[in-house]
């Protein structure tokens, strides 16, 4: 599909998601709460189904059963703006993603993303940055697990960039499994074709949890090499 036309019928879908926006806030306003995750959680889904089909992206998912029953904190490298949608594509029910503060500007998203538990961090103000981190940690107290890209920017050369410090902070705090996620070949669907959509193969694997909160600090400050290790021997694998 070519880019404009893609760009025109996503535009479409968006303002087309104003019925469901006015039904979740009716639904708040009425304090049935949970009704109104269920249908934020389903629009979710069918717009991370909408972009992935009609990009499209052909995804292969493994390690779907790696995945927790309660919540968790994803750990993922970073290749594409598409990432964000090909996961929500792939995962039983939507997470949280931790997100640059520009993709506030974006049009249409902040709203959707908001409503499903992502939070956003600006890397000039490290105080809003700790705020940020502890509402994700909220978030999966409250049974909402999260995403985050360690890299904390998208890769250029498809090559995995250093982890930072405290990416496993959240998972820590909250008491919950590390799941390392790899992800491969998005890129190839937007960021290696000069910004012009394309069709693409693409591979998420969700490796086994890393139950990081039951081991000793020692043992905790090895973990973030450990999941570099896992993810970058993945992205030598082709899609």
């Amino acid at each position: 599909m070519g880019t404009i036309w893609f760009g025109v019928k996503f535009a479409s879908f968006m303002i087309k998601s104003s019925k469901y926006k006015s039904q979740i806030e009716k639904l708040e306003k009425q304090g049935k709460l949970d009704e109104a995750k269920v249908l934020v959680n389903e629009h979710i889904k069918r717009w991370a189904d909408f972009i992935t089909k009609n990009v499209p992206i052909n995804v292969e998912s493994i390690g779907i059963e790696n995945i927790p029953s309660g919540p968790c904190l994803f750990v993922g490298n970073h290749q594409s703006l598409l990432d964000i949608t090909t996961l929500l594509y792939v995962l039983p029910k939507p997470a949280g993603f931790v997100a640059k503060v520009e993709m506030l500007k974006a049009p249409f998203l902040p709203y959707w993303m908001r409503k499903f538990g992502c939070v956003f961090i600006d890397r000039n103000n490290p105080r809003e940055g700790i705020k940020a981190i502890k509402q994700g940690t909220d978030n999966i107290k409250n049974g909402q697990s999260m995403v985050i890209f360690p890299e904390g920017t998208r890769s250029k050369d498809g090559k995995l960039g250093e982890f930072k410090k405290g990416t496993l902070r959240m998972a820590i705090k909250a008491g919950v499994p590390v799941v390392p996620v790899s992800i491969n070949g998005t890129a190839n669907a937007f960021e290696y074709n000069n910004k012009k959509i394309r069709a693409a193969n693409a591979r998420v694997i969700i490796h086994k949890p890393i139950y990081i909160a039951d081991m000793e600090k020692e043992q905790q400050e090895g973990v973030l090499d450990t999941i570099h290790e896992i993810i970058e021997k993945d992205l030598k694998l082709s899609v």
